[in-house]
């Protein structure tokens, strides 16, 4: 009985220390396989954006020309354009003076403008107009995109008399009108050379 007892005891310490060996989970593998499945994530780097330069069609801007485009035409109420040796009558005012009616088409300038107008006899140099103030009109209307406009009925006053119009009938003048940007102060200028014409009511006064 005793005996029983004391085998029975052996056998359970020799079985006790074969369940105490290390698992597997423990082991040098089972620690370098977990440390191996961390991979480093690659480093997206973005690529500097290149700016993007005016190309040479780039069209340039209408209001940014160094001074103001005048093209010098006629008209009392609608711009037409006007070249060189077109007739211009010496029209006869109401209050019994003679002046020439023309036209300016405009580019590159602020609504604002004041004119200048000149009119020389192409023959002898005279100054038959333009001894008068600088006149001052605003544009209307008035294309704020594009800068432009158009100014009708524009006067040169001529400093002359009936015995003036009769000699001057069918002679070449030089028109010359200066513009000036009332905000920028910027100038500019064209002319035409006309030939003057009597106005119908004075016709039968120079004969």
């Amino acid at each position: 009985m005793g005996m029983g007892i004391h085998l029975a005891s052996v056998v359970s310490v020799l079985f006790g220390c074969a369940a105490e060996e290390p698992r597997p989970a423990d082991t040098a593998l089972g620690t370098s396989s977990s440390a191996a499945s961390t991979v480093p994530t690659e480093t997206t780097v973005d690529s500097p954006t290149t700016p993007s330069l005016p190309t040479g069609d780039t069209a340039p801007d209408p209001c940014a020309l160094p001074q103001p485009d005048v093209e010098l035409g006629v008209g009392s109420k609608v711009f037409a354009p006007a070249a060189d040796a077109d007739a211009i009558v010496m029209e006869h005012g109401p209050q019994g003076g003679w002046h020439l009616t023309t036209a300016v088409r405009l580019a590159a300038v602020s609504e604002l403008v004041g004119f200048h107008p000149t009119a020389t006899v192409v023959g002898d140099g005279r100054q038959i107009g333009g001894h008068q103030p600088e006149q001052y009109h605003q544009i209307i209307p008035y294309d704020t995109v594009q800068c432009t406009g158009d100014v009708t009925n524009l006067r040169v006053y001529l400093d002359v008399d009936l015995e003036d119009v009769c000699g001057l009938a069918g002679l070449a003048a030089e028109v010359v009108v200066d513009v000036r940007d009332l905000e920028t102060g910027e100038e500019g200028s064209d002319s035409r050379t006309f030939i003057l014409q009597l106005d119908p009511m004075d016709e039968p006064l120079c004969l």
